[in-house]
């Protein structure tokens, strides 16, 4: 199954238009993501950011991962971006979806076959289940930056985008052609630019590293990862409604990132915590 490979894909500005338009789910900002283009490979994310994903003293803003993603889109046939609500702080939530051009053309057709796979009451036989298995794609959700601290996974989010947008490997072809991969870059963007402009603040500083000396979440004053029983929060409210609810998801990813001791129970055993491994050798 091409699934199984997902992994190894894996290893500014802000967008605009009508803030009304932009709650509602799957709202695609037409005007901010342009036409689909034809240029590939994109630019890579150093070319926007001024440095490596990854890099020593270095972190990406909001303004900067939002920037960076609107031009893959508009680069890549690929590609699109979606507004998927408002953060607390009136920042855009986002959406990338990837996928082989001629899925997203009959994107809102997967998404109906989706509805129907998660609800068995609307499938009348299993010929048509098999049916609507065939005609459908593997929906996998890939989330990150629930703890804007751990910044390595708003990175990796825009790493996978463009690895899944600029590579002709025949893994990642079939990846493209047989799933739709929704890429949420931060499910806390406020906490995203809480912690670059901290941390900005503080090199060369003897505070250097450390938290920063705010609330985790303006309101709530913690991470919105305790929050999915309840969903009190803006952020959750809009990942539920916005891409749960409307997708069903099979496959969901959140991406986190342990300091160098940190806990490693969650790592299957039969792969190293940290791999390097090329779509192409796999």
């Amino acid at each position: 199954m091409a699934m199984a490979t997902l992994g190894a894909a894996c290893a500014g500005s802000v967008l605009t238009g009508d803030p009304a338009r932009a709650q509602e789910p799957g709202f695609r900002d037409s005007d901010s993501a342009g036409v689909w283009g034809v240029r590939l490979p994109p630019d890579t994310p150093a070319m926007h950011f001024g440095f490596e994903p990854g890099a020593d003293y270095q972190v990406a803003d909001w303004g900067q991962i939002t920037g960076y993603l609107e031009i893959l889109a508009r680069q890549s046939a690929r590609v699109r971006i979606d507004t998927i609500g408002r953060s607390t702080l009136d920042r855009p939530m986002l959406v990338v979806t990837v996928s082989d051009p001629a899925n997203l053309e009959r994107l809102e057709e997967i998404r109906s076959i989706q509805d129907r796979l998660a609800d068995p009451r609307t499938i009348k036989s299993e010929a048509e289940r098999i049916e609507l298995i065939r005609r459908g794609r593997v929906v996998v959700l890939i989330t990150a930056a629930i703890h804007p601290t751990e910044v390595g996974s708003a990175l990796t989010a825009v790493n996978v985008a463009y690895r899944l947008a600029s590579r002709t490997d025949p893994a990642t072809e079939r990846i493209l052609s047989e799933s739709v991969v929704l890429i949420v870059p931060a499910i806390n963007p406020d906490g995203v630019d809480l912690v670059a402009d901290w941390y900005r603040s503080s090199i060369d500083m003897p505070w250097e590293g450390t938290p920063p000396p705010q609330l985790y979440h303006h309101y709530a004053g913690h991470d919105l990862n305790r929050d999915w029983y309840a969903f009190t929060q803006v952020e959750t409210r809009n990942i539920a409604a916005g891409l749960y609810d409307r997708w069903h998801p099979q496959i969901v990813h959140d991406l986190h990132q342990q300091t160098t001791a940190g806990s490693r129970y969650f790592v299957p055993p039969w792969l190293d915590p940290i791999v390097h491994m090329d779509a192409q050798s796999v």
